[in-house]
């Protein structure tokens, strides 16, 4: 398994256990990376609620977040919830976290 430190400025979003960072290029929709926080990270306030906003919310909003940490691939069984997952982010600095309200599409 590759580990390699990037930057990263991803959408992540997602339902129930199914969530993953994905591109922020609309050409780019095969994209699914585990996002992992360890516990001993600290992180501020304000990111901390906005993490626990969207997960409560999934339905209406997403986050744009940007991030230094080990990009990791390689693992035959996925990661994540049922390994949904092609690959896994584990965060080393949180830059940035930004909640975006998911416009709404009608159907009629």
């Amino acid at each position: 398994m590759e580990k390699e430190l990037v930057y990263i400025s991803a959408i992540y979003r997602g339902v129930e256990e199914y969530w993953a960072l994905t591109s922020r290029d609309k050409n780019c929709i095969d994209l699914r990376v585990e996002l992992e926080i360890p516990e001993s990270l600290v992180i501020y306030p304000k990111f901390e609620k906005l993490l626990k906003d969207v997960q409560d919310k999934y339905w209406q909003k997403y986050l744009i977040i940007d991030a230094i940490g080990e990009y990791e691939v390689g693992n035959e069984h996925g990661y994540g919830h049922l390994g949904t997952n092609k690959a896994k982010f584990t965060v080393k600095k949180l830059i940035n976290v930004q909640l975006i309200d998911r416009k709404r599409k009608f159907l009629y």
